[in-house]
């Protein structure tokens, strides 16, 4: 058999392709490789192997290989790849199956193809400018090569490069000039990769070739049925000789369109090599894609003879000439009506796959525009769950991946006392799940996030507790969030004056240093003094927790005892003869830096600068060790409001007691004249914690009491604890005991109000039983809580268009946006009665007072000794009549639904 002229430029092809010369004597050889006729003297061993394999058994890993290549998202196998770089891109899955392939071919077309990105310039056929030196920064898709031969005719190599500037013009064209590419099958698999040639060159070559030369003679079939390269070549070229069976309606159509090709534009034509004889259904992907490239060409050449200077505009306009049916009118509509996306996408994934991107978006034009991720979602929708099929909407599973055990372990060790700190001023909103909003006060968070996961990691780790890891430790203090303190501005004065202390021992440690102290012993110095202040602000707080302790620095019993009354006196059960490291290097520190001032060998440019460092050293250690006696006293102080927690009964109350910060006057639209000289109203905040009948929970309700016009003295205050145990004793008549608890300010810690106390169970029917005081400075509790929301919400109803300028207003304020579990009243003092009281000797020396029915019990510390009492006669308290505070205007306590819900710590 020989083979036909029109064969010739596929062989050319194959010599543009590999670089090869045509092998002459192609009957000589005997090789069964299907690129022996192409190329001859390409075909033998590769590394030692040179037995033929079947081209189907190609399948080995070129993953590395394409993405050297760039071609990593083709995914393509090693038999397509030998395919596509050979020049075969249409082959059946039979003609595949019978194919062999010699070891030369598969290695050189498969992955020891070099990659050429680098090295070679741009590829692109209508690259503009120089070409030796431009960067080709990308390579040759599936996708790109198949649009370049489409538009330009012209067989570029997948992998070879591209240059950024012709990949964008390429774009632009695409976008602009060849919109029938679009009406391609969206179904249709990527073409295959096609190797790079010049089809007019090719063309041009066969016209050269005398029709009567004949060609080389192939390899004669043998008997064997198996297919042979002929075969393929007879299959791909139809040959048109005479010797050749040719059907005569692809003569008759080709020659009808070369008549056709003259008349147009289109020059030459392709011709028709074969049939689809089978239904639509049953013919492959590539043979679709065959004869819808071939219908296009066709329409093309037609369009061009019918309108020369308009085809492409009537191509596209016969294109989109039919009308859609009323099937798709009511589909569209439907579309249009649905009332969410997703069932917007499964209207359209029903005839998404029917129309091109374009012809949908004409579709739907007259009624809401598409995009093309909408079109893009309804595809992927109709591919993988069906076209018009519903998606089951997924209940949403919440995994609990944090042991819950651990977690409260973690919970209950940072929710303690001395890791916050109450204020007074701000709140914050937390969002819950159902969408409840929570307005809840700012607190402030004394020590870093690091250094408290540091210390429950050491407490874990002394408990034998497998505790949470670091990270999940810090996302949920992340989550709890809260205010980091940055300075002690009005939070606490001593732990203000004992930073400032160690800032004085860093700055004399600097001074030493210039003056003759050697580097070393100042970077210690310097590292423990870091180390005592982080001490003093974190561990040693937990170190006196406990009353009795083997180390004098944490016994509470030790420290507070006085060594010269036997009544504020405690004796230990045991020796103190351990010694805290912590403790002791803080004071070894602080006295090596005393001493490096006297040392001799520190040269002062004068006797008073030394002088003054040793007394600057020794006010820093006064602070210092103030500092930590405050902390250790505010711990023991504490324990008095632990323990009446732990005491209350349905029967009593704990009352904490706190005057807020006199609110300014607002005004909805204020001047700028109205702003200065206002006058600040006073108020009142009382909150009672109580234990309901059978229940354990412990309930808090807060009481407000409002003045226009109040002097904040302990008679003030004793008028609103009568009138406040008097509304607690006419809500609930089985209150019967109360215990009292404030801050050291002087309008509680008074003579006068503590001796006049005694009195509340006369009077109201409530007997006091306590009344204890926070450690000065340290006195930060429930009520500044309070106080937080209850300022946002008067300034929100100041916001809505209310003018806030008298107690009254306040009252309206709290009334129209109540805090939760918080009432207030409105009340004016009567300063008519007048009350004698013994003044009580030493009275500032102590902090704890617990009444008896044989007199006045008085401790410097709780729980330090069995304290000393005085007696009822020597005290001789006279008060002829009741001390109370008067409601103005009816503006009594109003009625709150709902009261803070607390536990025990």
């Amino acid at each position: 058999m020989q083979i036909s002229n029109l064969f010739i430029p596929e062989i050319i092809l194959q010599k543009h392709v590999f670089g090869i010369s045509w092998c002459k004597n192609m009957a000589t050889c005997e090789t069964n490789c299907f690129l022996f006729y192409k190329d001859s003297d390409g075909c033998g061993d590769f590394k030692g192997e040179g037995e033929l394999v079947p081209l189907s058994e190609c399948n080995a890993d070129i993953s590395a290989h394409l993405r050297r290549c760039h071609l990593s998202k083709e995914c393509l196998t090693e038999k397509e790849l030998i395919l596509m770089r050979a020049g075969y891109f249409c082959q059946t899955e039979q003609q595949v199956q019978r194919m062999m392939v010699c070891p030369r071919h598969c290695a050189n077309l498969g992955k020891y193809w070099g990659n050429q990105t680098r090295r070679t310039p741009c590829q692109y056929p209508e690259h503009k400018g120089k070409i030796e030196g431009v960067k080709s920064d990308r390579a040759f898709t599936v996708k790109l090569a198949k649009e370049v031969k489409d538009l330009f005719g012209v067989i570029v190599p997948v992998g070879s490069p591209i240059c950024n500037s012709c990949r964008k013009n390429h774009s632009q064209k695409m976008k602009s000039e060849w919109k029938w590419l679009e009406n391609k099958d969206v179904d249709e698999a990527a073409p295959v990769e096609l190797p790079r040639k010049c089809k007019v060159d090719a063309r041009a070559a066969m016209k050269a070739w005398s029709p009567g030369t004949p060609a080389p003679p192939t390899r004669a079939k043998s008997a064997d049925p198996q297919w042979t390269p002929g075969e393929m070549y007879e299959l791909e070229s139809q040959l048109s000789d005479g010797e050749s069976d040719v059907d005569p309606a692809l003569k008759v159509y080709n020659e009808a369109m070369s008549q056709i090709a003259t008349l147009s534009d289109v020059k030459e034509v392709e011709p028709l090599t074969f049939r689809l004889t089978s239904n639509w259904e049953g013919a492959s992907k590539s043979e679709k894609m065959l004869c819808k490239e071939k219908v296009d060409e066709a329409c093309r050449a037609v369009c061009s003879v019918i309108a020369p200077n308009a085809s492409k505009e009537l191509l596209e306009a016969f294109k989109l000439s039919s009308s859609p049916g009323s099937d798709l009118t009511a589909l569209v509509t439907a579309y249009r009506n649905a009332p969410n996306r997703g069932l917007k996408t499964q209207i359209l994934s029903l005839y998404v796959l029917r129309y091109s991107s374009t012809e949908l978006k004409q579709i739907h034009a007259p009624f809401e525009n598409l995009s093309d991720r909408q079109i893009k979602k309804a595809r992927e929708h109709a591919k993988t769950v069906g076209p018009g099929m519903s998606v089951l909407e997924k209940t949403p599973h919440h995994r609990i991946k944090i042991d819950l055990v651990k977690l409260n372990h973690f919970l209950s060790f940072i929710d303690q006392p001395y890791f916050y700190q109450d204020v007074s001023y701000g709140t914050r909103v937390l969002r819950l799940e159902s969408g409840e909003q929570l307005v809840m006060p700012n607190i402030v968070r004394t020590v870093g996030r690091s250094t408290m996961i540091e210390q429950y990691l050491s407490h874990c780790s002394s408990e034998g507790f497998e505790p949470l890891g670091r990270s999940t430790l810090f996302r949920i203090l992340k989550v709890r969030e809260s205010s980091q303190r940055k300075s002690l501005q009005g939070l606490d004065n001593i732990s203000a004056s004992g930073a400032d202390g160690f800032d004085t021992l860093h700055k004399i440690v600097e001074e030493l240093e210039k003056s003759g102290s050697t580097q070393e012993w100042c970077d210690t110095i310097r590292r423990k003094l870091k180390e005592g202040k982080r001490y003093l602000k974190t561990d040693y707080r937990v170190h006196c927790r406990e009353g009795n302790d083997l180390c004098p620095d944490h016994c509470r019993w030790y420290a507070l005892s006085d060594p010269q009354k036997s009544h504020f006196q405690v004796s230990c059960d045991h020796h103190h003869l351990e010694e805290c490291d912590q403790c002791e290097s803080l004071k070894t520190t602080i006295l090596s830096v005393l001493s490096e001032i006297e040392s001799p060998y520190i040269s002062f440019y004068s006797s008073e600068r030394k002088e003054d460092l040793l007394h600057d050293g020794c006010h820093a250690q006064d602070m210092v060790f103030q500092w930590k006696a405050h902390i250790l006293r505010a711990e023991n102080q504490d324990k008095a409001k632990v323990d009446a927690l732990k005491a209350l009964t349905s029967e009593s109350i704990l009352v904490v007691m706190d005057w807020a910060m006199k609110f300014n006057q607002m005004k909805y639209r204020e001047k700028q004249s109205e702003w200065f000289g206002k006058r600040g109203m006073s108020w009142h905040v009382s909150c009672i914690v109580s234990k309901p009948v059978g229940e354990q929970d412990l309930e808090i309700a807060s009481y407000v009491h409002l003045f226009d016009s109040c002097t904040q003295d302990w008679y003030a205050v004793y008028g609103i604890l009568t009138h406040l145990l008097k509304i607690v004793k006419a809500d609930r008549p089985h209150i019967s005991r109360a215990y009292l608890r404030s801050d050291g300010a002087g309008c509680y810690f008074n003579n006068n109000l503590i001796a006049a106390v005694s009195q509340f169970g006369e009077q109201v029917g409530i007997t006091v039983m306590r009344y204890d005081f926070s450690e000065p400075q340290y006195g930060k509790d429930v009520c500044d809580r309070i106080i937080s929301p209850l300022k946002g919400a008067i300034r929100r109803y100041c916001h809505e268009g209310h003018d806030i300028l008298t107690a009254s207003d306040m009252y309206e304020a709290l009334q129209a946006r109540q805090v939760k579990g918080t009432t207030a009243a409105v009340c004016e003092i009567d300063r008519d009665q007048v009350l004698k009281v013994n003044r009580i000797t030493n009275f500032s020396a102590f902090h704890n007072f617990k009444y008896d029915a044989s007199g006045l019990l008085v401790s410097k510390a709780y729980n330090i000794g069995p304290g000393e009492l005085l007696s009822w006669s020597d005290l001789n308290v006279q008060c002829p009549g009741l001390i109370t505070v008067k409601e103005v205007d009816e503006r009594c306590f109003f009625y709150c639904t709902q009261t803070h819900e607390g536990t025990r710590r």
